[in-house]
């Protein structure tokens, strides 16, 4: 029994530091704050972890056994199966990886690989240089209407609208994001603004444990309070726009003087607009 609990511990450890190298790869250059959570990649997650580190390991420790002369081909199985799962997770998460940050329409919007794949680009000129997919992490851009179009062109642009993406999926209007700061800065929420008074908040909820719809919850007001805190900037010269992810929303913080992004929060940004 001891030697198989080592051989299984053993086989924890490095599917652990395999795994984890993995995620910390996916969390620091594909998926980097708050895109990680936007994203839902916490399906891929639990896929990792359930077969990588705990699957594998207990295989090992039910079927390891020096003495059976299978023990090559259990462990070869074993290990089909964990790089299987790797590798769909991998595959998964780079086919679903964040490519542009795009600034249009008052917030930040996510753009995938696998939307892009899908997106019309015959009308854009090979040279632009947005029609390269970064693997090194999403882009940070805008998105700007110009003062005219076709009609064809404004038809197009209406029905990617409807679809409820508008310029966010049209990489011809595409502009570095230099040329939005002045955008940002005004779609911004000043921090300072917000009324975070938790004492308020209480006497509310002792009248009536029901929140009004827009209301924020007291854990949402503290964990603002926090962030806003750990930022260790005067609120005034903080702005929060909101960031959509593929179905969530998060909080972005920008210094309202040159509209850089700051850091970011996953908490939901509807209450304080």
């Amino acid at each position: 029994m001891k030697t198989r609990l080592k051989a299984a511990g053993i086989h924890f450890l490095l599917s652990l530091l395999i795994v984890s190298a993995v995620l910390c790869f996916f969390a620091f250059v594909w998926y980097s704050a708050p895109l990680f959570v936007l994203q839902d990649l916490h399906k891929v997650v639990i896929t990792l972890v359930a077969v990588d580190i705990v699957l594998g390991p207990l295989l090992t420790l039910i079927v390891f056994n020096p003495q059976k002369k299978s023990i090559k081909f259990d462990l070869l199985v074993i290990g089909i199966i964990q790089i299987s799962a790797l590798s769909y997770g991998i595959y998964t998460s780079y086919i679903s990886r964040p490519i542009y940050v795009v600034f249009c329409d008052g917030r930040f919007n996510s753009v995938t690989a696998n939307e892009y794949a899908y997106l019309n680009l015959k009308k854009i000129p090979p040279d632009n240089p947005y029609l390269k997919l970064s693997v090194t992490g999403p882009l940070w851009l805008g998105a700007v209407k110009p003062d005219k179009l076709s009609k064809a062109d404004e038809m197009d642009l209406d029905f990617a609208t409807v679809l409820g993406d508008g310029l966010r999926v049209m990489p011809q209007y595409y502009v570095p994001y230099e040329k939005v700061k002045s955008d940002v800065i005004k779609a911004s929420k000043p921090a300072s603004s917000l009324d975070l008074s938790e004492e308020k908040l209480i006497e509310r909820l002792k009248t009536s444990k029901k929140l009004e719809k827009g209301e924020p919850s007291l854990e949402q007001v503290r964990s603002l309070k926090r962030w806003l805190l750990k930022l260790n900037l005067p609120l005034e010269k903080i702005g929060l726009v909101t960031i959509k992810g593929r179905e969530n929303y998060a909080i972005i913080a920008v210094d309202l003087g040159t509209a850089q992004v700051i850091d970011s929060v996953s908490i939901d940004p509807w209450w304080y607009q």
